[in-house]
């Protein structure tokens, strides 16, 4: 008895450190997540994390399977649709993102006790808890968070198997779990090999094939539903787009070997390639990329092999290289994020150390160095951001921490660290000075997607100063003179917008919304054919882009050139089938080209997509055409039984009663409609007429 109470008090002791390290973590998020709030991003979500939360809004309404091939992973916006579906806001989904990263740190510390000892499993929870960026990410929609847990959780799992010798069926759930990271996001499959001779290892040598076999059925039974849904859509890519594109920033001709293209002109400038090229479905656009990526570091052979060692620099260093969100804007907003002090330029050196320290102990049987080397091999060749490198990051910590214990060990038995302390100190110097082209801001500047929220709010002056203090980083900015053009037109400064729209096409002529800015600034002002040459300049720049090919067709049609006009349209259709306001403007152009049958399909398409009383109203005018009265009668009925104070659906149906003889009916319709639109002098005089007959 005794024994037992003691051994409980033992093990008592032993989960004290990490369960004190775990509740602060908790209390550090869950004060982070009470200041969040405060930050003007808090619920705006840009960029990559607009792409993921439109994704799960998308799903949450109703459209669980995807017609089209995403940019990202499906799990990540499958489970904040999952979270919005009971309820979640964002503060809720935040807190779960969270919970995820104390886990993570658990996972860390669990996985470490079993590598090494519980000290090493302490000591990397600790380093990781105090490194903020884990922090600032569970803080967005990204799916980083997800993805180290679910690594981690597959290490965790993996080590556990081959210490057990478990049965080969077992190594099906390390499968799945590595199916469900590339789901999430790719990289992880260039580790499968590894775990492939992982398992094979791991246990009794006559069933070696069939731990291997169960690894690759696992992740073959989650990522090939993702292809097969791919190619039934008719775009066979294995999981997600523009890894092509991705993979031609990162080493075109001139490339600094960094994600340096932000969303915008310059972005829509490299889409143009492969449309220019005749390449529109995902997995031609892929091909079509990794070949003009591979001609040019074919042409500069010493600058590609230089972008892979910056890359390997990258990976290994202290250099935290932004994107899509300024770590610095969050830092300045955030006690939190403050109090969270280790660098990677700390962490990195001492990982490597450690790293080298056991590559030279023997790399076979050390699945975290393998699974971190398998991931350095999926870094180097595509453009770098830190980002893409927190989820394996937790990995590094794993090394820095037995780094710091060695290092502790050594200074407390007196043992010489002349080699040692000599190596490390090389290893701070290269990991943290190498003079490498590195951004010391955000590639997207945050000012920039903040005025862009003031102006969806509608205050245009707040957009109009953070837009200012965009353009102190960098005054010749494209995108944001843009935006200051349409801060202006919201204002009423149309001079001043003009002013910004053409300082825009003379630094970037190819900026096709600056384009059509313009177009919509002329057209206002009655220069129809000054805005058809800015709209067809815009389209010239992005010629699929359906909001471009609407505005030119309805330009067109201003200007009565209805053959035209519907060249653009039904090209505007054909790129976006379910595009009502290019199917609204089809079905009109139609209706005035006389095809009628044409008008009637494209308004009954409108229709399949959600009835609106606009287009109820469409169908009954196009009916009166085709001399069916009775359909005619019905649809008119049908836009105002939508809304029965439809000002155009009471003088439509009243002027058609008055016409088949129905006068009582007409002429109370006719008397609302000139009760809300008094001025029509046309109705009013018909209305006299025909109570005098």
């Amino acid at each position: 008895m005794k024994a037992k109470r003691k051994k409980a008090k033992t093990g008592s002791r032993r989960a004290a450190p990490i369960a004190i390290l775990l509740l602060a973590a908790l209390a550090v998020r869950l004060f982070y997540l009470w200041e969040s709030a405060r930050n003007p991003f808090f619920g705006h979500p840009i960029i990559d994390a607009a792409e993921y939360f439109g994704w799960a809004r998308a799903i949450a309404d109703g459209e669980w399977i995807w017609t089209r091939v995403h940019i990202h992973g499906p799990v990540y916006p499958y489970l904040l649709a999952l979270l919005l579906r009971a309820g979640a806001v964002y503060g809720w989904i935040c807190l779960v993102q969270h919970l995820l990263g104390v886990a993570v740190l658990y996972l860390l510390y669990d996985t470490g006790k079993l590598v090494g000892n519980r000290s090493l499993g302490l000591v990397a929870a600790a380093l990781a808890a105090l490194y903020p960026r884990f922090l600032f990410l569970e803080g967005l929609f990204l799916a980083e968070t997800l993805v180290v847990f679910l690594n981690l959780l597959l290490l965790r799992i993996a080590l556990g198997l081959a210490r057990r010798h478990a049965r080969p069926r077992a190594w099906t759930i390390v499968g799945a779990l590595a199916g469900l990271s590339a789901i999430t996001r790719p990289t992880i499959l260039v580790a499968l090999p590894v775990l492939l001779y992982w398992a094979f290892r791991s246990g009794p040598r006559e069933s070696a094939p069939r731990r291997a076999l169960f690894v690759l059925l696992g992740t073959v039974l989650l990522v090939g539903p993702v292809f097969l849904r791919n190619a039934a859509i008719g775009d066979p890519v294995l999981i997600q787009a523009n890894s092509g594109m991705n993979f031609y920033i990162g080493n075109r001709a001139g490339a600094d070997g960094l994600a340096s293209i932000a969303p915008g002109h310059e972005w829509k400038a490299i889409e143009r390639l492969a449309t220019d090229a005749g390449a529109f479905r995902e997995v031609d656009r892929d091909r079509f990329y990794y070949g003009r990526a591979f001609a040019e570091m074919g042409k500069e052979p010493i600058r590609a092999a230089a972008r892979a060692a910056k890359r390997f620099l990258l990976f290994w260093g202290g250099w935290e290289v932004e994107i899509s969100h300024d770590f610095g804007f969050f830092r300045e907003r955030s006690a939190a994020l403050k109090l969270l002090f280790l660098p990677a330029a700390v962490l990195a050196p001492l990982a490597l150390f450690g790293v080298l320290r056991a590559f030279r102990a023997g790399w076979s049987g050390n699945l975290p160095l393998l699974l971190l080397l398998s991931y350095l091999v999926a870094i180097l060749p595509f453009p770098y951001a830190s980002r893409y490198r927190m989820p394996v990051f937790p990995l590094h910590l794993l090394f820095a921490a037995g780094a710091l214990l060695y290092l502790v060990e050594r200074a407390r038995s007196r043992a010489r660290l002349g080699k040692e302390a000599a190596l490390l100190a090389v290893l701070v110097l290269v990991l943290n000075f190498t003079p490498l082209s590195v951004p010391r801001g955000s590639v997207v500047r945050a000012h920039l997607h903040l005025g862009k929220i003031f102006y969806d709010r509608g205050d245009p002056r707040a957009a109009l100063a953070e837009y200012d203090r965009a353009l102190e980083r960098d005054p010749e900015s494209a995108d944001v003179w843009n935006n200051v053009g349409l801060a202006r037109e919201a204002l009423g400064d149309t001079e001043g917008a003009l002013h910004a729209y053409k300082r825009v096409v003379r630094s970037a002529p190819h900026h096709a919304k600056a384009r059509a800015n313009l177009a919509g600034i002329h057209y206002n002002s009655g220069a129809i054919d000054s805005a058809l040459v800015e709209m067809k300049r815009a389209i010239e720049s992005e010629p699929r882009n359906p909001d471009f090919l609407n505005n030119l067709g309805a330009l067109l049609m201003h200007k009565n050139m209805l053959r035209e006009a519907l060249e653009v349209l039904e090209m505007g259709a054909s790129f976006a089938p379910d595009n009502r306001p290019i199917l609204y403007n089809l079905g009109r152009a139609y209706e005035r080209a006389h095809r009628f049958e044409e008008a009637e399909a494209t308004y009954r398409r409108l229709i399949a997509l959600g009835e609106t009383k606009e287009v109820r109203l469409q169908l009954g005018y196009v009916a009166e055409k085709m001399g069916r009265q009775e359909t005619a009668l019905v649809e008119y009925r049908r836009a105002l039984a939508i809304d029965p104070d439809y000002p155009d659906g009471m003088k439509s149906l009243g002027v058609f009663l008055l016409g088949t003889g129905n006068e009582e009916e007409a002429f109370r319709l006719l008397e609302r409609y000139l009760d809300r639109r008094p001025s029509d002098g046309r109705i009013r005089e018909l209305l006299r007429r025909a109570k005098q007959q």
